[in-house]
């Protein structure tokens, strides 16, 4: 095992049958104890887990449950989105990412739920992710 400080900061695992168990008990054990601060679980068959995609952020030394990963889109700390489709994870880049998981909760539940009154709240998200992206990079954010 690695030490703390060597460790990935972000973990991918592809599930399958006789790995399901130790995926999502085990593991997710092992790593709140390390420096990984993201687990990511995918079964691209989605025949051994449901949902066929899970991820988890590290806080206050615990894995907590991304909720936009149920629904198949994952913003990670480290500056990318995971999205699953059809079998395969697509990646992209991403803003800050409690920003993109609001804005994505919040054109959820306008689009999808039909919630009302949440389109002044989703284009402030959107010009405070468009003013981020122009600003120069800190050397601390790279």
């Amino acid at each position: 095992m690695l030490p703390p400080e060597a460790a990935p900061r972000v973990r991918i695992n592809v599930v399958a049958a006789d790995t399901l168990e130790n995926d999502t008990i085990s593991t997710p054990n092992t790593l709140a104890r390390t420096a990984v601060s993201e687990y990511v679980l995918f079964d691209p068959s989605a025949e051994v887990m449901r949902p066929s995609f899970q991820a988890f952020w590290k806080e206050h030394g615990e894995l907590n449950r991304s909720w936009p990963a149920i629904k198949g889109t994952f913003f990670s700390r480290a500056g990318f989105r995971l999205d699953a489709r059809r079998g395969e994870l697509v990646v992209s880049k991403c803003g800050e990412h409690r920003t993109e998981e609001e804005l994505f909760v919040l054109r959820y539940e306008r689009d999808e739920l039909g919630t009302r009154g949440l389109d002044t709240r989703i284009a402030k998200l959107e010009a405070r992710l468009i003013e981020r992206a122009s600003l120069p990079r800190t050397r601390s954010e790279e």
